[in-house]
């Protein structure tokens, strides 16, 4: 039990300490952004009237997301930043914050709606997406997904009620096993996903996590348990699970996956 307390401690301090943000120049700094496109400028026509909601993770502010949002904005892609209270509901509820920033895309007359989620945002537009329309969903790009849970979240369901006062309901249905609310989503659009996993560990939190999950993993979910069945978009960048939303190079890949839907280096 002692263990078990100090595990429960750390966590808590990791989840509600101030993010530092990544100084990472990345490995696709070269990419301009005319190489996002394989068929030049002609191919950008229109892009003015596609649109971009981004969804935050859990614990998190919209602000985490900014640094993405500005640079795909700067490329031409409207975008739309949701911020929801991660620890206010279920998952099924939180997913209504897809369709909030899908109807915010709406009444700029977006001609295609591309979804990006960070963590539990990625889960919320999987829920969305498996009990909605999506006929004018572009592509979707999930970063850091928990899609097979995290043992992390079974380690702390020992005691559901502190921790779901704590962390929040949703954050207790990311377990792994398929009494987990997360590993009975539908899977579905795969085709339109991309999917990128994190394998860098930047405190020593994260490196103490680490030793609780199986295989490479960001400090909090394996790259394993990010990866779909049928989804064969998938990369591993060189960051944290926090981190991974401030690299360069992972919005340029981001970028790269939004206009061509594929990503640079697969």
């Amino acid at each position: 039990m002692k263990h078990i307390r100090s595990v429960i401690f750390t966590l808590a301090f990791i989840i509600t300490m101030p993010l530092a943000l990544a100084q990472n120049t990345g490995t696709l700094n070269s990419l301009q952004t005319d190489e996002f496109v394989s068929g030049g400028d002609e191919e950008k026509t229109g892009i003015e009237t596609q649109c971009v909601v981004f969804l935050h993770g859990l614990a998190q502010r919209a602000e985490s997301m900014q640094y993405l949002a500005n640079y795909i904005e700067t490329i031409g892609f409207q975008v739309q930043n949701i911020i929801y209270d991660s620890k206010s509901s279920k998952i099924e509820t939180l997913a209504r914050a897809v369709e909030n920033g899908i109807g915010l895309c709406q009444l700029n007359d977006a001609s295609t709606i591309h979804l990006v989620g960070h963590s539990l945002g990625a889960i919320l537009i999987r829920q969305y997406i498996s009990t909605s329309a999506t006929n004018n969903i572009g592509k979707i790009v999930l970063i850091a997904p928990p899609n097979r849970g995290s043992p992390i979240v079974n380690l702390l369901a020992r005691n559901k009620e502190r921790t779901a006062e704590k962390y929040g309901i949703a954050f207790l249905e990311l377990g792994q096993g398929k009494e987990y609310f997360v590993n009975n989503i539908p899977i579905v659009g795969v085709s339109s996903i991309g999917i990128i996993a994190g394998s860098g560990k930047s405190t020593r939190n994260e490196y103490l996590f680490s030793m609780w999950i199986k295989g490479v993993d960001d400090g909090m979910v394996a790259v394993q348990s990010t990866r779909l069945k049928g989804v064969k978009h998938h990369i591993t960048v060189p960051y944290s699970h926090h981190d991974i939303i401030y690299a360069t190079d992972v919005h340029e890949q981001v970028a790269h996956f939004l206009f061509n839907g594929k990503f640079a280096v697969q």
